[in-house]
C-alpha cells in the first residue's frame, strides 16, 4: 500500500514541481488538435488561434482631390502598354493643373475621372511610379509634364476630353 500511495503522491505532485498545472493550458500542439475536431467551439485552456488578417493595402501615392464647379470633364486610362489588351493600372496618380487643380486616383481597371470643371486651359499628367517608364503620350504629340509627357486641352460649354490615356512599361 505504501509503494501505491507514493507513486500516486508522485504523479500529481511532477506537474507542480515542474511548473506546469493544470491552470496554465495545454500546449499549441494539442491546442490545434483539439481545435480542428470541433470547429467554431471556444477550447478550454486554449489561447484563441490568431486572426487571419491580410496586411493592409498600401496607401495610394495620392488622394483623390475635388474639382471645380464647372461643367466639363477629362477621363481616360493608365494602362501596362506591354500587356495583352492593354490592362489597366490601378492606384496611380494623375494630376490635373490649369484654372483648377485636381488629382484622380486609377481605379481597379485602371480609369480615372476628372469632373465638374470650370472653362479654362488644362494640362494632365501622370506620376509615374518607380520602375515604369511611359510610352504614351510621347513628345511628338504630348505636353511636357514634371515624368514624361501629358496632354493640354481647352474646355468649355460643358465639353469633356475622353481617352485621355498615358501608357507604361516596366523593363
Amino acid at each position: 500500500m505504501k509503494r501505491v500511495l507514493i507513486v500516486l503522491v508522485a504523479l500529481v505532485a511532477t506537474p507542480f514541481l515542474v511548473g506546469a498545472s493544470q491552470g496554465q493550458g495545454h500546449d499549441a500542439a494539442h491546442c490545434a488538435k483539439r481545435a480542428a475536431q470541433h470547429p467554431g467551439k471556444e477550447i478550454n485552456k486554449c489561447d484563441a488561434p490568431p486572426a487571419n488578417n491580410p496586411p493592409p493595402a498600401p496607401a495610394p501615392s495620392c488622394v483623390a482631390s475635388a474639382s471645380g464647379s464647372g461643367s466639363s470633364r477629362i477621363d481616360g486610362t493608365v494602362y501596362n502598354d506591354l500587356s495583352t489588351g492593354r490592362v489597366g493600372l490601378a492606384t496611380w496618380c494623375v494630376q490635373l493643373t490649369g484654372t483648377v487643380t485636381a488629382t484622380a486616383v486609377t481605379d481597379g481597371s485602371g480609369n480615372y475621372f476628372c469632373a465638374g470643371l470650370p472653362d479654362g486651359d488644362y494640362t494632365i499628367c501622370e506620376d509615374l511610379q518607380s520602375g515604369w517608364s511611359q510610352t504614351f503620350p510621347q513628345s511628338s504629340w504630348g505636353t511636357a509634364c514634371p515624368s514624361g509627357f501629358g496632354w493640354s486641352f481647352s474646355l468649355s460649354g460643358g465639353t469633356g476630353a475622353g481617352w485621355v490615356n498615358f501608357g507604361n512599361v516596366k523593363p
